[in-house]
């Protein structure tokens, strides 16, 4: 599967039995439909706070075609203190977010849940010293 991003081929991963793909060049990540739920552990969490963000945040944001079906998705906002930009498939087939976005929503207060593992496994497998990496790429445009 190709990025969305950057077009470069998707690694997979897994966590928990819940298929995590991943560029290894601009560092985003994309969950296929009903991952994110999983990994949130609850529905509702999903459907309140990774919606009601302000969407004036998103606009300007270059649209990208999902890497399943080819469509063009739709740009949402979280809601909370940090608000997340993240592209989702109008069909369902998965969510896209940029270098650190994901972990940004799982360190959100308003997500409830014990979501500390998840967290620490995301700090793990995407370390800080990437974070450079992927905001040099931001700024050189590939990840825009």
């Amino acid at each position: 599967m190709k990025c969305p991003a950057c077009s470069d081929i998707l690694l997979t991963l897994e966590y928990k039995k819940i298929e995590v793909d991943y560029c290894t060049s601009c560092l985003g990540i994309w969950l296929d439909g009903g991952e994110l739920e999983l990994l949130l552990g609850d529905a509702r969490a999903r459907e309140g706070f990774l919606t009601e963000g302000n969407h004036a945040l998103a606009s300007g944001e270059k649209k990208r075609p999902c890497p399943i079906c080819d469509t063009l998705m739709n740009k949402e906002v979280t809601g909370g203190l940090k608000p997340v930009v993240y592209d989702c498939c109008p069909n369902g087939d998965g969510l896209w977010f940029d270098h650190g976005e994901l972990l940004t929503i799982f360190e959100a207060e308003d997500i409830e849940g014990d979501t500390a593992a998840l967290r620490s496994w995301l700090r793990e497998v995407f370390p800080a010293e990437n974070q450079q990496q992927g905001e040099n790429q931001v700024h050189k445009g590939v990840s825009s």
